[in-house]
């Protein structure tokens, strides 16, 4: 949802309504707390269980490391001390994948493009072994 962040008064039903006919959500933020200071506890979680997909970029927010780490299965400190190049992507219904982000404009014939690839280390479902997702 373009600028979702700065969004209020009909999100959560919006959210509601395109779930029901099958259309999948997702909602990149900065943090859990961003969400908090638009909408109360409740709501704010609403919403986040209502997306199919989080992506974790990284950051310093306790709260949104404590949320994350619970997610992943993994120690706050450990998501708080997360590389720049890694990110963690969670998509319903699959484990946490913990990923190389997508450099942009890396993409040429000598370089290998970052983007997610099927490995044995991090198994896409479905995918096949040559097979991209950008």
């Amino acid at each position: 949802l373009h600028s979702f962040p700065t969004r209020r008064s009909s999100d959560l039903l919006v959210i509601s309504v395109i779930r029901s006919r099958q259309i999948e959500v997702s909602i990149i933020l900065q943090s859990i707390s961003q969400l908090g200071g638009l909408y109360d506890e409740a709501c704010s979680s609403t919403i986040i269980n209502n997306c199919d997909h989080l992506l974790y970029l990284g950051g310093q927010d306790t709260k949104t490391a404590d949320f994350i780490s619970t997610k992943a299965n993994k120690l706050p400190e450990t998501i708080l001390k997360m590389p720049n190049d890694h990110v963690y992507l969670f998509e319903r219904g699959k484990d946490a994948m913990y990923v190389e982000k997508i450099k942009p404009y890396s993409f040429s014939a000598e370089h290998e493009p970052a983007v997610l690839r099927q490995t044995e280390s991090n198994p896409l479902s479905g995918a096949k072994e040559d097979q991209c997702y950008e």
